[in-house]
């Protein structure tokens, strides 16, 4: 990532969520603790909350969102029996003198999540989306929404600049606009037990005088071995290990 840094003026690192536990062993032996700690230390701006975030139960989750130095966002999950939403629902984010307002979107779980409730994403991203319009230059949709639920969300609701999406049956090798709306969807990797994170989305837009988006270049990155290991983050790791 510090690559990526260097090599643009203005950068926004952000997940789709489902990252915390059931992708890897550390992350399930340490409850999240070490994947929180690591993306805090990498300089993540924002992830959604996804259902394998809700699997740790209020308390605990509450506990890793205060520790994590980025907010964790939803903006349809609620404590059950409430109307209280568990998560913020939206950042707003300034680079390069424009405002980028950022909604999170959580996916419904296959069974109840202990102690939550996920209401429809469609009618909360149309409220969020709504509001942030009125603040910002660009609005993005941060979801682990499955990659084809989340493209027929940016094409239906107005406003939207860019999703960022999860769970495709194939990596899209180039990022899509939705026909209707123009937003574009992306999605970088394909998780499977044991691998998430295997890949990462390297998104290059700029930014017209009107607050416009315009599309550079997307790839989808391989986390593989010409990537050198970063000594800080080995150091944490190590903290982490049995």
């Amino acid at each position: 990532m510090s690559q990526q840094r260097q090599e643009a003026e203005y950068v926004l690192l952000l997940d789709t969520g489902d990252a915390l536990v059931g992708g890897g062993l550390l992350g399930d032996r340490t409850q999240g603790q070490a994947v929180v700690a690591a993306m805090s230390l990498i300089g993540y701006d924002a992830m959604a909350l996804g259902p394998k975030e809700l699997s740790l139960g209020p308390d605990l989750l509450r506990q890793r969102m205060q520790e994590a130095g980025f907010p964790m966002l939803s903006a349809n999950v609620v404590l059950r029996g409430t109307e209280e939403l568990f998560a913020p629902p939206t950042v707003v984010l300034e680079r390069g003198g424009y405002r980028f307002g950022i909604v999170g979107l959580t996916r419904p779980a296959d069974g109840s999540a202990s102690g939550f409730e996920v209401r429809d994403p469609v009618q909360a991203a149309m409220r969020y989306v709504s509001e942030l319009a009125k603040q910002v230059e660009i609005v993005i949709v941060l979801t682990n929404l499955e990659y084809q639920a989340a493209f027929e969300l940016a094409d239906r609701i107005p406003d939207i600049d860019l999703v960022i999406a999860a769970l495709p049956k194939a990596i899209p090798q180039q990022a899509l606009q939705a026909p209707q709306s123009g937003a574009l969807v992306v999605t970088a990797d394909q998780p499977s037990p044991g691998h998430t994170g295997r890949r990462v989305g390297r998104l290059v837009v700029t930014v017209e005088g009107d607050g416009r988006m315009r599309l550079e270049a997307w790839q989808s990155v391989a986390m593989d071995g010409t990537i050198a290991d970063d000594p800080q983050m080995d150091e944490l790791l190590d903290r982490f290990r049995p």
